[in-house]
């Protein structure tokens, strides 16, 4: 069982102004975000394993995710001597989800093939409430689905000496909206930006089938076929002199992609990992009775480099780009970072303490052209602060048994985790 409570009490400000060719000021405003939210996760999960003669095995278990989510989202206006609740702007949205799954899965070995197949089916029940202020009034939304993902592996060994292995994998997934994304209540960013949320959002299913090629640990290569249904995008619709963005499930998708590993020991105190995808992406379908049909080749990659300097300290670091890439409406131009870490063990391996620094040289910024927007287009860079540095202490006690207990209650709510905004 696992148990997982957000609480926020932060505030974001904002200030907006508006000047005319000459410089002078048209407009100007101020506001304070109080954005107080809480959200309580619980999830149960157990799994059975039963060993069969022959190399059979059969595995199987269940799961169930319960979230409550309560947000508030209040604009109070910043003109001198005022700090009253703008109420037209203001939205409390309470949302409830339980999510309950059982899974079965069979693996069979042989003495050069192995195979494994599963079958998972998971019932979603929805409850939203958006409770509206003063000029907008409140909606409320409920759904109740049932969906199966079957899955298969199977690994050929091209020899008996466990070296070289051929792999066929296909699976069924699914990907849920963020919860903010289901709130419907349309937020004011500034006098030509709105974002709302969309309750209609349905989940985002992918069908993916892989080939790869093994070579021990140090090497992979194979092909991937991803094909993807209802995708869920931010897409934009030009009002007047208004850009409204909201969540939609809007396309169809296909990714053909060339997949690579490797595992480079130089030394033994030096060892690189490398990622490498080639992509063709193809995203088709609609959004306000505009086509969207985009097309392009991308690249993204990931080098982690770890070296064992001795006396308990080691140094991590991993570059990551991203080349362009398709997201709805938008053209998102290529990305780089850098991190880097440092990591010391003490107290005869218990305690460990670090030192790191994310996006060394300030390159994880968003630049994006949105196309497929009626008589209009919108460019936008995103700047966020990606630069990073922190400082961490980390204490090992109890038995291992205990370790792996955690763990696995860590490990049953990732998904919940990962849907928060």
């Amino acid at each position: 069982a696992n148990y997982i409570l957000y609480r926020n009490r932060g505030n974001q400000h904002l200030f907006n102004e508006v000047k005319d060719e000459d410089g002078k000021q048209d407009f100007s405003e101020r506001f304070t975000y109080l954005l107080p939210s809480d959200m309580n996760i619980y999830t149960v999960q157990a799994d059975y394993l039963h060993p069969l003669p022959k190399k059979l095995r059969i595995d199987g278990g269940f799961k169930a995710a319960h979230v409550m989510n309560d947000n508030e989202f209040r604009i109070a206006d910043q003109v001198p001597g005022s700090g009253s609740n703008v109420s037209d702007r203001s939205n409390r949205f309470i949302y409830r989800e339980t999510i309950s799954a059982v899974y079965i899965s069979s693996r069979k070995e042989w003495k050069r093939i192995s195979m494994q197949a599963g079958l998972r089916v998971e019932n979603t029940q929805m409850d939203g409430n958006q409770l509206g202020n003063s000029t907008v009034g409140g909606s409320r939304f409920k759904k109740n689905y049932t969906n199966a993902f079957p899955s298969f592996f199977a690994s050929y060994k091209l020899d008996t000496s466990n070296v070289n292995f051929l792999d066929l994998s296909f699976a069924r997934r699914v990907r849920r909206p963020n919860y903010q994304y289901l709130n419907p209540f349309v937020y004011f960013v500034d006098q030509y930006s709105l974002s709302a949320g969309n309750p209609d959002l349905n989940p985002q299913f992918a069908y993916q089938l892989e080939f790869k090629y093994r070579y021990k640990r140090y090497f992979g290569i194979g092909l991937q076929y991803n094909y993807h249904n209802d995708v869920i995008f931010q897409v934009t619709e030009a009002v007047d002199k208004v850009f409204v963005t909201r969540p939609r499930n809007v396309a169809k998708g296909v990714i053909t992609s060339l997949i690579t590993n490797a595992t480079i020991p130089v030394a033994t105190w030096w060892n690189i990992n490398i990622n490498l995808n080639l992509a063709h992406l193809h995203l088709q379908g609609e959004a306000y009775d505009q086509a969207i049909d985009q097309e392009t080749f991308s690249i993204r990659s990931n080098m982690n480099q770890q070296f064992t300097l001795g006396n308990g300290f080691s140094a991590e670091i991993v570059a990551v780009y991203n080349g362009r890439d398709i997201n709805g409406q938008r053209y998102i131009d290529p990305r780089f970072r850098l991190n880097a870490g440092v990591l010391k063990k003490m107290l005869k391996g218990k305690a460990t303490i670090r030192l790191s620094v994310d996006d060394i040289f300030y390159g994880w910024r968003q630049q994006e052209e949105s196309r497929s927007l009626q008589n209009a287009l919108a460019y936008n860079l995103y700047v966020s602060d990606t630069r990073r540095g922190a400082i961490g202490f980390t204490w090992a006690f109890g038995k291992e048994s205990s370790k792996r207990k955690r763990t696995l209650n860590e490990n049953s709510a990732q998904e919940e985790k990962g849907r928060v905004d």
